[in-house]
């Protein structure tokens, strides 16, 4: 089953959701979520272009991502050009700019829902402030968590919620 980019925000809906009971039964728990995949992370709020840029394992490398990526390089340097020359420009000639960046940005959401997750990728805890016992407790917690991919041994401190596909149903 593929996994696609706009399956994201329910996922983290029901994150959040969960969240707030592990929370409400662990209310001194110091952690935030994360997207997580084996070779990295990211809060959980952080916007697409962001993943984009700096997590690109998080995507299956397909035309899409590839498109994606093309697309975001076009902005940034058309965005990076209008603002270097905003101050030489007429505003007739920055209207044309701001109107092919509007372009390039439509451009960029049409592409977005052919993106794909990795099957990987999972929604995780990230601690502040390890708290052991709390750490153990919630990783044996099947209500809240899921055991499988979480890791409490010794030295083990991974806490998942699920996989983004999981959480998106």
């Amino acid at each position: 089953m593929i996994v696609l980019v706009t399956d994201l925000p329910i996922a983290v809906k029901n994150a959040k959701q969960i969240f707030q009971k592990i929370k409400s039964k662990y209310p001194q728990i110091r952690v935030f979520l994360v997207l997580s995949t084996r070779n990295g992370q990211a809060p959980i709020n952080s916007g697409l272009e962001h993943l984009l840029d700096f997590c690109d394992d998080f995507f299956i490398e397909n035309d899409a991502v590839k498109s994606a990526w093309t697309i975001l390089d076009e902005l940034w340097n058309l965005t990076q050009h209008l603002s270097d020359k905003r101050k030489e420009w007429s505003p007739t000639v920055i209207r044309q700019a701001e109107n092919k960046i509007e372009t390039v940005r439509q451009r960029y959401a049409a592409n977005i829902p052919r993106l794909e997750l990795d099957d990987e990728v999972e929604i995780c805890l990230r601690w502040d402030d390890i708290d052991y016992d709390i750490n153990r407790k919630l990783g044996v917690d099947s209500e809240l968590v899921d055991v499988g991919r979480s890791n409490t041994t010794i030295g083990g401190i991974k806490i998942c919620l699920g996989t983004v596909r999981a959480l998106s149903q």
